[in-house]
């Protein structure tokens, strides 16, 4: 698997990557149990709930690595992909005014083959159930009643900005600067030594490490952030040093966040305590925006920062034009 990664078929710009772009969307909704938590830690119960039914999975008749090996293990033989993005989201959020749970499955590029895998281990996980909230004894089980699988194969034209500012510069900014909104509707997780950061140059950097780690998956390197781009990145794609530059020049507000967090308890490791802390609100981002555009509006789909498996780093970009594709899926914000 890592020699696929590390040997795209083509390398392409990324104005080029969404008519490339697959995923499969698997969305299932349940009656939502009585005191369950469907706030953003839901996700990462989902996760454990569906690793849980994977760990017992025999290996494959066609060679590949086991799920659980490719999406969970950081020390299986078959995955030394710890620097790549895993290609899957796993989701889940209330609906139907708290009255239901929504649980999507989102499976990227060439990991599809594993969807056949996935798909029971999930409806499995669901039946034997998962706490009801971070660290809660309580299990409920989630019953699906309605379900659907969609294969998504391109997305619409990239997004292209809206007029400039109708007022003038703002905030000492030059004329001619851009100016967009990430609306984040789960923490976003971009840290430093354990510390959060809020500065506009890492933050765009996650998004752009995502995108192309992700499109890795769907056998294409994306011009500018290669495998191998920057030294300090290790073998994963990451932000070249042109677009880094772009990223260091962004201007960053994040006086609109506020902090969420959690516990969650891995039962791989004993029921490890790993405390979970992000930023939840929009960030507002201004600046030489016009070659980072591509990146953002395909962000929404990816997620941004660490720990997007567990669902963390979702947003809606604002300020710019928005074909429907472009929202991100499950978006509490989205139309």
């Amino acid at each position: 698997m890592l020699e696929r990664l590390t040997d795209p078929l083509a390398v392409v710009p990324v104005d080029d990557l969404p008519a490339l772009w697959r995923e499969a969307i698997v969305t299932l909704t349940c009656p939502r149990p009585a005191d369950f938590d469907a706030g953003p830690s839901l996700s990462g119960r989902l996760r454990g709930a569906m690793g849980r039914a994977l760990m017992t999975a025999p290996a494959r008749a066609d060679g590949l690595p086991r799920a659980f090996d490719l999406l969970y293990r950081t020390d299986a033989p078959t995955y030394t992909l710890r620097e790549w993005p895993r290609p899957i989201l796993l989701t889940g959020e209330a609906a139907d005014h708290g009255r239901a749970v929504v649980v999507r499955l989102r499976v990227f590029g060439c990991a599809i083959a594993w969807l056949e895998d996935l798909m029971p281990a999930l409806l499995d996980g669901l039946a034997a159930g998962l706490s009801v909230a971070p660290g809660a004894r309580a299990r409920a089980r989630l019953s699906p009643e309605d379900g659907d699988v969609a294969l998504l194969e391109g997305l619409p034209a990239l997004p292209g900005p809206k007029d400039g500012p109708k007022d003038g510069p703002k905030d000492g900014v030059e004329d001619g600067a851009e100016a967009v909104t990430l609306r984040f509707d789960t923490p976003l997780v971009v840290d430093h030594r354990g510390a959060l950061v809020t500065e506009g140059g890492p933050l765009v950097r996650s998004v752009i490490r995502r995108v192309a780690g992700l499109a890795a998956w769907m056998d294409v390197a994306v011009a500018g952030a290669e495998a191998g781009a920057t030294p300090d990145a290790g073998p994963a794609p990451a932000a070249g040093p042109a677009l880094s530059a772009l990223a260091d020049a962004v201007e960053a507000d994040f006086s609109g966040q506020r902090p969420m967090g959690w516990t969650r308890y891995s039962t791989p490791q004993g029921r490890k305590a790993i405390d979970v802390t992000g930023l939840i609100g929009p960030v507002s981002l201004r600046g030489p925006l016009g070659p980072l555009l591509p990146w953002l509006a395909l962000g929404q789909r990816t997620h941004a920062g660490r720990r997007a498996i567990f669902g963390l780093g979702r947003y809606r970009l604002e300020g710019v034009g928005e074909p429907a594709g472009w929202w991100p899926v499950g978006c509490a914000t989205s139309p």
